[in-house]
């Protein structure tokens, strides 16, 4: 009897353990009060990428894309890391929390390039 117990406990646990840790992405990733690139590497950190995208009105601007704190997370199963848009002076538009599952993300945001731009370089633009 003991053993069933553990066993359901086993069984019970899992999914609750599994729900807190994508509770918990879910909130490290929103970009809360961010409005600006300068702003994004100081509370959501560097991003992995950042690529070019452009806006249906024809406007080229930045997809910063990458999980904050550097790596995926542990207990979650996003199919790729977020991604956040700036226009080209470096405000906020847009974000999405998985790219890889939204098919009409990345309609309203095309990449104008496959390859990402220097991250440094990026950087050092906004970080005045």
């Amino acid at each position: 009897m003991a053993k069933r117990l553990r066993t359901v406990a086993l069984f019970l646990t899992l999914p609750a353990v599994w729900i807190a840790g994508e509770i918990r992405y879910a909130s490290r990733i929103r970009p809360g009060d961010v409005r600006t690139v300068a702003q994004h590497f100081t509370v959501l950190g560097c991003p992995q990428a950042v690529y070019l995208v452009r806006h249906a009105s024809g406007e080229i601007c930045y997809e910063l894309e990458g999980f904050p704190g550097g790596g995926p997370p542990l207990l979650a199963a996003p199919s790729s890391a977020p991604a956040y848009i700036y226009d080209g002076d470096g405000t906020f538009l847009d974000w999405c929390v998985d790219p890889g599952d939204s098919p009409l993300y990345r309609r309203k945001w095309p990449r104008v390039v496959g390859e990402p731009i220097n991250i440094d370089a990026f950087h050092a633009k906004f970080n005045r």
